[in-house]
């Protein structure tokens, strides 16, 4: 499900706060007091709260650390979720040429990332078990959607009852591959955009990077 008139179009969020402000409406009157809304640190964890606010449900992080190459750090082709579960794209894999040896040290550096990061955050973690909960995976964006595939696939290890992906923008492609494969058993993105060239940050007017102290300081405010 998306916004008809927010098709294509850039700059249309003021912030996070903003987006999550808009998903909360796309999700209103969805979901029962045991749902959870589940950020994706860092970014999904600020659009996140607007939502778990509007439902009335708690919030917590979700550690997932992209695998990437060594030359590039920016380009991810698996993710390591916070229960250590690991989800590689084999497509992926195979056009950039890496090989299972490089593979297993790119891998382990994630994993390294994610064990420093958990540090921080791991006691707002999401329960082990998520038996019969709702559980609505929110990120900031969505670009090749590695990292919410390793989300995703962490949360269905934790048996929710029912999953859900909301993200506030989202390459066509990437929401295409989501709908296909019914990973998410709904998936909700405001403001949908194709083309070769896609960044996240263009849909919104104010774009930082977020501190830990900030993550924090939001997480800190609900209970699970």
């Amino acid at each position: 499900m998306d916004i008809a008139e927010l098709r294509e179009r850039t700059c249309v969020f003021d912030d996070r706060a903003h987006a999550g402000a808009i998903m909360a409406d796309m999700l209103a009157g969805r979901f029962g007091g045991d749902a959870l809304v589940l950020g994706i640190a860092a970014g999904g964890v600020a659009v996140g709260a607007p939502i778990a606010r509007s439902l009335g449900v708690g919030l917590s992080a979700a550690v997932v650390n992209k695998i990437t190459p060594a030359w590039n750090g920016e380009w991810g082709f698996g993710a390591v979720a916070y229960d250590g579960s690991v989800v590689v794209d084999e497509s992926s894999l195979a056009s950039a040429s890496i090989d299972r040896a490089e593979l297993g040290r790119c891998t382990e550096k994630a994993r390294d990332k994610v064990n420093r990061r958990l540090e921080l955050f791991g006691r707002y973690a999401p329960p082990a078990d998520l038996s019969a909960r709702a559980v609505v995976v929110v990120d900031d964006g969505l670009a090749t959607g590695i990292t919410m595939r390793g989300a995703i696939q962490a949360v269905r290890r934790g048996g929710a009852g029912e999953i859900v992906m909301a993200v506030p923008t989202a390459h066509r492609a990437s929401i295409d591959w989501f709908a296909r494969r019914g990973d998410a058993g709904s998936v909700y993105c405001a403001n949908i955009r194709g083309g070769h060239s896609f960044a996240v940050a263009q849909a919104y007017r104010h774009w930082t990077n977020m501190t830990d102290d900030e993550i924090e300081a939001i997480l800190a405010s609900f209970t699970v």
